[in-house]
């Protein structure tokens, strides 16, 4: 045995910077390609320890005695991210890049009853580096594994507590307790899983909302409707018979809900009955604007204007609503009423290419294509790829040139 010792030591001593060498090339391949599918992740490499290669070979081996199992993780990349789905997609871009030759997903085959930490693992051929020499009793391959930020901090917890003292040492009663934690992280993942996906659902109904609202805009109609006046908020407006924030929060879910189902009736009505619960300004302020975006696909752009403008009274740090209500004015025709709430907009809120964009249409439309070329090369610098700006620069210099003809 301490020939063997001595011989992984003396490999060890003339192999660790190829190894190591080896393995920050990978790492930084692999890095590439998370960064590419978007990606935010932290990653380490490392090779094992020689004390930890003994005690995972003495784990495999123990009891039978026949050393036909290898160790398949002397060389560990580790790639840690914030959500489940994250790890799928940082799995695609390992098998999209490296010979695998075997993926395991740690809990799967576990029941209810058991507790170990959840992780994606996947083996990959190091073959091809001919450079590479192994000692025995390991393969020559390379494990990447892929875990959620809960998932790693478990496995590291684990780890001390358990995985290097015995797997059978904790007590039932200890067993219980952990299995309870593994499972409170493993629901915590699933949670910050579906706000995550809530929140993507609410951002891309709000990307198409304001599409919509853009689209109409730039088609004013060819009589305007006469301006609408302000409204202040009647004085001593009745109290809510209750409900409380969960009966707010409940409401709002309603008519987010219907509203991103095309029901916009329905959507109006809950909201109404939203603002009736007296919330605090900035609430009302939100609730306001999405109301305002129900009625303009109705086709109601009088009340829909009426609400984007109450929207910006109650929170006059509200761009969004700034830049609604300026579609509607030029929706309207009243387009120095746009361009004002549209500057107004980006005073709040700089660096908003798509009111640059829809300023240059503006510009364009009303025979002022210098400030119209302005506006969308600020569009195009915040954003370099934008079609729609492109192809309006392409539009404003070609009626430039054929100007100066």
């Amino acid at each position: 045995m301490r020939a063997d010792d001595a011989r992984i030591q003396q490999l060890y001593d003339l192999q660790m910077r190829d190894w190591s060498r080896w393995l920050g090339s990978i790492a930084r391949k692999l890095s590439r390609h998370l960064e590419s599918a978007g990606l935010k992740y932290s990653l380490k490499h490392r090779v094992k320890k020689i004390g930890s290669l003994r005690e995972k070979q003495s784990r495999l081996w123990r009891g039978g005695g026949r050393r036909t199992e290898k160790v398949k993780d002397l060389l560990g990349i580790r790639v840690v991210v914030p959500f489940l789905e994250d790890v799928e997609k940082g799995l695609e871009c390992v098998e999209s890049q490296f010979d695998i030759l075997e993926v395991e997903r740690k809990a799967e085959d576990l029941s209810f009853r058991e507790f170990a930490y959840d992780s994606v693992h996947v083996i990959i051929d190091v073959q091809n580096a001919t450079n590479l020499e192994f000692p025995a009793g390991c393969a020559g391959t390379c494990e990447i594994q892929i875990r959620t930020i809960l998932q790693d901090a478990w496995a590291e917890v684990e780890h001390e507590l358990i995985y290097k003292v015995n797997p059978d040492l904790p007590d039932t009663s200890v067993r219980k307790k952990l299995a309870a934690l593994n499972a409170s992280l493993t629901l915590s993942d699933m949670i910050f899983q579906e706000i995550r996906d809530h929140q993507r659902e609410l951002g891309q109904w709000g990307r198409e909302r304001f599409h919509e609202l853009r689209t109409k805009a730039a088609f004013p109609e060819p009589t305007a409707i006469p301006l609408v006046q302000r409204k202040k908020e009647a004085a001593g407006r009745r109290r809510s018979s209750g409900g409380g924030d969960a009966g707010l929060d409940s409401t709002l879910y309603l008519g987010l809900k219907a509203h991103n189902e095309k029901d916009y009736p329905t959507a109006i009505r809950l909201y109404s009955r939203a603002l009736r619960m007296r919330p605090d300004m900035k609430i009302r302020s939100i609730i306001y604007n999405h109301r305002g975006m129900a009625h303009f696909m109705l086709d109601r752009e009088e009340q829909a204007l009426r609400d984007f403008d109450k929207s910006f009274q109650c929170d006059p740090r509200n761009w969004r609503a700034l830049n609604n209500r300026a579609l509607m004015w030029r929706r309207m025709g009243h387009v120095p009423a746009s361009l004002k709430d549209f500057s107004h907009s980006l005073a709040i809120k700089a660096r908003q290419p798509e009111v640059h964009f829809l300023r240059s249409q503006t510009f364009f439309a009303i025979g002022d294509p210098a400030t119209a070329l302005q506006e969308v090369e600020a569009a195009l610098s915040l954003r370099k790829t934008y079609p729609e700006a492109q192809e309006l620069r392409e539009r404003i210099l070609a009626f430039q040139s054929a100007a100066r003809r």
